[in-house]
């Protein structure tokens, strides 16, 4: 096997981008390689929203939301985003590999074991996101005395659906201090699945 690492720097755009290719078999294409890297290119965002796609996930969610974090572990990749200025609202987009080992009984009552103790479940339901049949599950904690005070609940909307094309399943989890009765994902987020190999591409950046 063979392995190489390339960076470039997008100057206008101020962006370092690295990539590794991977070679089996000791058999490196120079050509096919080189025109793979060439392809690279920041994509020209002049919306509300941003693209972001790395490591097989692929997103679009508002320029206001910053990348917190991130995990690998073997089969679940983890995203974790804030909103900025800072006003208590986080998403977290997750991506779970071989469903069918992990995943014994139905989608819904999966997510319900994925609550935090201190989160009740207010409503389960079916919904359509990302192309899918999803379950959605919509929870509620208590607060601080202080936000307690100001109206404001502890609101968690967690989704979820498996993706058959690329055998992965996904959960989207959102925590919001608010005086809604309920959360709502941010306008402008998505989630592509479903999709062949290829650059990020953003409905609202086009």
């Amino acid at each position: 096997m063979i392995v190489t690492h390339a960076a470039r720097f997008f100057r206008d755009s101020r962006l370092l981008v690295e990539a590794t290719t991977v070679w089996p078999q000791r058999q490196r294409d120079a050509e096919l390689e080189r025109a793979v890297l060439n392809s690279i290119q920041p994509v020209d965002v002049t919306g509300s929203v941003r693209p972001w796609q790395a490591m097989g996930m692929s997103m679009c969610i508002g320029c206001d939301f910053k990348l917190r974090s991130r995990s690998s572990k073997v089969g679940r990749l983890t995203w974790r985003f804030d909103r900025q200025p800072k006003d208590h609202l986080n998403l977290t987009v997750e991506r779970l590999a071989m469903p069918e080992y992990w995943l014994k009984g139905e989608l819904g009552d999966w997510l319900e074991s994925e609550l935090p103790p201190e989160f009740r479940q207010a409503r389960r339901s079916e919904v359509h996101f990302a192309g899918h049949d999803a379950q959605q599950l919509i929870s509620c904690a208590r607060a601080s005395t202080l936000a307690a005070l100001r109206g404001r609940k502890r609101l968690r909307l967690d989704l979820a659906w498996l993706c058959q094309t690329e055998r992965r399943a996904y959960h989207v989890s959102l925590l919001d201090l608010s005086r809604d009765k309920e959360p709502s994902l941010p306008q402008g987020f998505d989630v592509w699945c479903c999709k062949p190999i290829g650059a990020a591409t953003c409905p609202a950046a086009r």
